[in-house]
């Protein structure tokens, strides 16, 4: 279950409209005009902005641990493998899924099949390190939300992302 979360498509969500600036593209969620629990300790005026023009949207982040030894994920590839662990909330504090603790241990999926929040927001990112990711919903799971109803239509997310390591894929 928590890798469909990670890696459910939006091709759906998107309707192809990236690129088009069509006035009945639903561009869903806009974290700048939304309040998130104080629990959350989301400062979008402090945080980095990742503007995604296609979409009329933006991904913000800020590193919460930072390394200064782990394999920075600069120049990264749709096929790299990143092995994470992950908490996911909705704006409203409502945690909705962690991979800490799991019996499975840490997830290990590509960059590719990560939703396009996490594929805008991890780049420049260290192994080692934690990072908390504030994404609108068209970046994550689009105006259906998720099939369980976990998270709602239009749902902005926040994630704190701890990277453990990146693999180079072929």
């Amino acid at each position: 279950m928590r890798r469909l979360l990670l890696a459910l498509p939006l091709l759906a969500a998107l309707g192809g409209c990236l690129g088009s600036t069509a006035p009945d593209v639903n561009y869903g969620s806009d974290p700048t005009q939304e309040t998130f629990a104080s629990t959350l300790n989301v400062d979008l005026a402090s945080m980095t902005k990742v503007d995604v023009p296609e979409l009329q949207r933006s991904v913000w982040y800020r590193d919460i641990v930072a390394s200064d030894t782990g394999t920075i994920l600069s120049n990264v590839q749709v096929a790299d493998t990143l092995v994470f662990d992950y908490t996911l909330w909705l704006k409203n504090g409502t945690k909705v899924q962690t991979s800490i603790g799991s019996a499975s241990g840490p997830v290990s999926l590509r960059l590719r099949d990560l939703i396009i929040g996490w594929q805008v927001g991890m780049p420049g990112m260290r192994a080692g390190s934690t990072r908390q990711l504030v994404i609108p919903s068209i970046m994550a799971y689009g105006p259906a939300g998720t099939p369980d109803g976990s998270i709602p239509p239009n749902a902005t997310v926040v994630y704190e992302v701890q990277l453990h390591q990146v693999k180079k894929g072929s």
